[in-house]
């Protein structure tokens, strides 16, 4: 039985009562792409560069609001001699539609008063060069990664960062998003073996039988199939997992998953046609968990 190492008290803001305009303006917050990190990774084994991964705590407390927003007094925390004041955010909280908007612009205003500039192809891709090294920082929220040139340059930029936030060096990257990085002697092998197993686990699928590519020839999904499948949430769940590109699966499957994406409206089949080519969708996954590698150049 695990044991109890500590208890922590966090407060939510009620998001669900904002009012855009009012206490809200912008909520988008962009995250990495992954043609971004698949580009950075080969770069990474080509130079033979070294990347570290870091991962901020409690992320949506760290950034700065420009609205004014109010909220009332947390319960156990009230000042009972003014039960009616409120208190003004001057800080993100959970809960707020603005707290991922908010922590993103604090960590890049940072990085770029430390002279990085921000990628034109890609607005989570930090890059600075200098006479001497060239470093490139990747953001997905509050999970980080660091590499370049220099390893002095890098280590400065992991005291400087630690100094202005509360983050984990969680060391060389060795899971980032759902994707498992090896490092071998030939170049970096990217899995999602937990990803997947986690999907035919939930699916009830784990002992299938693999299959080398997606497509079944003799199924032709159409909108026109009368017979509704028995669960709609588990297709529409299951394709909302497989529509994800990441880099460790082939075109051909994310076009397949994309293609059955415009059937979840009214998930049907006919005669077990349709059922059949989507379980062979789910079916590769078995055979393609582990199988991707990014070799040496």
């Amino acid at each position: 039985m695990a044991a109890l190492t500590g208890t922590k008290l966090v407060s939510v803001a009620k998001g669900f009562n904002q009012r855009e305009g009012q206490d809200y303006f912008e909520t988008f917050s962009p995250v990495v792409k992954p043609v971004t990190i698949r580009t950075v990774l080969t770069l990474v084994v080509g130079r033979n560069w070294s990347i570290h991964q870091l991962d901020v705590n409690n992320v949506f407390l760290n950034g700065n609001l420009d609205e004014e927003v109010y909220m009332v007094q947390p319960s156990r925390f009230q000042d009972k001699t003014h039960p009616d004041a409120v208190c003004r955010l001057h800080k993100s909280l959970y809960g707020l539609k603005q707290s991922p908007r908010a922590w993103y612009q604090r960590l890049t205003s940072y990085l770029l008063d430390l002279g990085f500039t921000l990628s034109k192809a890609d607005s989570s891709l930090l890059v600075r060069y200098t006479s001497t090294a060239t470093i490139f920082v990747l953001i997905y929220v509050d999970d980080i990664l660091i590499t370049g040139s220099s390893t002095k340059d890098i280590t400065c930029l992991l005291a400087n960062l630690q100094r202005e936030f509360s983050i984990k060096d969680l060391g060389s990257l060795h899971y980032f998003l759902g994707i498992e990085v090896t490092n071998l002697q030939s170049g970096l092998h990217l899995a999602q073996t937990k990803y997947t197993t986690d999907i035919l686990s939930w699916l009830g699928l784990s002992e299938v039988k693999p299959l080398s590519t997606p497509i079944v020839t003799s199924s032709k999904p159409s909108k026109y199939d009368v017979t509704p499948l028995p669960d709609p949430y588990v297709y529409r769940n299951t394709i909302r997992h497989l529509a994800v590109p990441y880099p460790t699966r082939g075109r051909t499957f994310n076009m397949q998953s994309i293609k059955f994406a415009g059937f979840n409206k009214i998930p049907r089949t006919h005669t077990g046609l349709r059922l059949n080519a989507f379980c062979a969708i789910l079916k590769v996954l078995s055979a393609m968990a582990s199988s991707f590698i990014l070799p040496l150049i």
